[in-house]
């Protein structure tokens, strides 16, 4: 491209199609939701096609707001006041990122176009599934899920803003802290009530924590904090709503909820909305920033992957010096496994803990092997979920088995990596 000021239109022009690009994401969600809600007896969902398209906008949303911010700090960099200040050696990186904005251009103008959807939801029919009871949850462990390395490396000061935002904000009720799986969200949630319950228990009358997860139920949200502030046994929902509305609407609470997968309408369970008078505030963590906006967050945080430093940290902290150093060869190796999590801290803590043992060049570049198909096969996004995923699927599977942790990983990864490959 090379025009400047075309550069300058195309950027314009990506920041005004990107906002009619979430405000057609929002019409769809909300006729989807609309269709539920009236058509709720005949099991209504989104079209395939329509839930392809979703994912679409979510996948390139992350991608433009990046884009946008990079490009407008060069834009400033290069062209201060107004004057072009461009040299030789940054006019090749300009031109690229002229290329990315104008490319990024037509993605987010396509994906509009798509957009004008007819029908967003067709009916299903209903599907009875038997559930073997006996079947462990998919969760991680204990070591991995509290571990204070994994709690506080490239986190502190999120964390301190957060805590900030709870006590000196008061035009800020509702908080959402959003991020792909695998990227510290739940520990980001966890430290903050440590943090509530140490150092701030003075300035709120009750702090409540609530595990959401996928598959909402009210009842066992109302459940959660119930047990917390002491209520009921033997009411129906409605008067357990008013229980928890008569008790909360006169504390100053911190209400923490984890892992939304959609919106969770609170005043139906009884939650009192934060507002200046009451000075209470909620907490919430999610993978979508659209739940953010449905949620009505007043406050943002994006939890972002790990940087390369931040991530060697983490992951040396995780195997240990000793074992790290048990061959002159395995350091090197092990820096290359570093960097093939992507910089998601429950992969880094997860491959760590596994190869506290392994003392042996070979061992290391087996698991290295397994780690470098990721790199020719699907976006980076994608990768990234799908470690997210295998790695929590791999624990479980470690559980039942008597397999070592890096053998369960490794098979878990080759068939990610089948998936990817033909898809």
């Amino acid at each position: 491209m090379g025009n400047w000021d075309s550069y300058r239109g195309d950027l314009d022009a990506l920041k005004s199609e990107f906002e009619k690009l979430i405000e057609a994401r929002n019409d769809v969600m909300k006729r989807i939701k609309i269709a539920e809600e009236e058509e709720e007896q005949q099991h209504m969902k989104p079209t395939n096609e329509v839930q392809q398209w979703l994912s679409s906008v979510q996948a390139v949303e992350t991608e433009v707001d990046e884009l946008i911010k990079q490009a407008s700090e060069e834009i400033e960099r290069l062209h201060p006041g107004g004057f072009c200040s461009r040299t030789f050696n940054s006019m090749s990186s300009s031109y690229e990122m002229e290329d990315m904005v104008a490319d990024k251009l037509q993605a987010v103008t396509n994906l509009i176009n798509e957009g004008a959807f007819l029908v967003v939801a067709d009916e299903v029919p209903v599907v009875t599934t038997l559930i073997d009871e006996g079947a462990p949850e998919v969760t991680l462990p204990e070591d991995v899920a509290d571990d204070d390395q994994f709690t506080i490396v490239g986190m502190e000061s999120m964390i301190n803003e957060v805590l900030r935002c709870l006590k000196t904000e008061e035009d800020v009720g509702i908080i959402g802290v959003y991020g792909m799986g695998g990227v510290g969200k739940t520990t980001l949630l966890k430290q903050i009530n440590k943090n509530l319950d140490l150092e701030m228990k003075n300035d709120f009358d009750v702090v409540i924590w609530v595990v959401v997860s996928r598959d909402l139920q009210l009842d066992k949200i109302q459940q959660q904090i119930g047990k917390k502030i002491g209520l009921f046994d033997n009411k129906n929902f409605e008067e357990k709503a008013s229980d928890i509305f008569k008790i909360l609407k006169e504390k100053k609470f911190v209400l923490l909820m984890d892992d939304l997968w959609e919106r969770v309408d609170l005043t139906k369970v009884g939650v009192p909305l934060p507002n200046p008078e009451n000075s209470s505030k909620i907490v919430f963590t999610t993978r979508s920033l659209q739940i953010c906006s449905l949620m009505e967050a007043g406050k943002l945080f994006k939890v972002t992957c790990l940087s390369d430093e931040e991530a060697w940290k983490l992951f040396r902290a995780s195997v240990g010096e000793e074992n790290l150093h048990a061959h002159p060869e395995v350091p090197e190796i092990a820096r290359d496994v570093s960097r093939a999590c992507y910089g998601l801290p429950l992969a880094l803590v997860t491959f760590g803990h596994a190869m506290a043992n392994k003392k042996t060049p070979q061992e290391w570049s087996d698991l290295l092997q397994v780690l470098s198909m990721s790199s020719n096969s699907g976006s980076d996004y994608e990768l990234k979920e799908s470690i997210y995923y295998n790695l929590k699927l791999s624990y479980d599977f470690c559980k039942m088995t008597s397999l070592d942790h890096v053998s369960c990983i490794a098979v878990y990864f080759q068939e990610t990596m089948r998936f990817l490959k033909g898809n």
